[in-house]
């Protein structure tokens, strides 16, 4: 499968509104080789979608596909493979064979209407597209 390019288009189907961070159609640890599972993740910070997109100590982005800002904004980050999971026995939850979806929260702070919203309709939007046929 080749880099995902088709992200931002499936993202606005969810009707929330979409930034392209500049570069994301060619940003990734290579093509992204299939998509069988999608994996939501919180990023244990607030205003960190240059930690998404960039990376962080020990670990170089991109760390997922699309980040989720806390008011609902959804930016895609990458096309490509990204390192959004730890090892897993489950072929779905591997970064080889699914999207990241990584929404700003700290972990310990509820999570308002505008960035739950999104992430319960980013995911079965980016399931029902061409890019991804889950096994679920």
């Amino acid at each position: 499968m080749p880099y995902l390019t088709q992200l931002a288009d499936i993202a606005r189907r969810t009707g929330y509104p979409v930034t392209e961070v500049p570069g994301w159609k060619t940003r990734g640890h290579g093509p992204q080789p299939e998509v069988d599972g999608i994996v939501c993740h919180h990023t244990a910070g607030w205003n960190d979608m240059h930690v998404v997109r960039d990376g962080r100590p020990g670990l170089e982005g991109p760390l997922s596909q699309i980040w989720l800002r806390r008011d609902g904004r959804i930016f895609v980050v990458a096309a490509g493979r990204c390192w959004h999971n730890a090892p897993s026995l489950s072929l779905g939850h591997t970064n080889g064979h699914s999207i990241g979806i990584e929404a700003e929260n700290d972990g310990r702070a509820p999570w308002p209407a505008p960035s739950s919203t999104p992430t319960g309709s980013c995911a079965p939007s980016s399931a029902r597209s061409s890019a991804c046929r889950p096994r679920w």
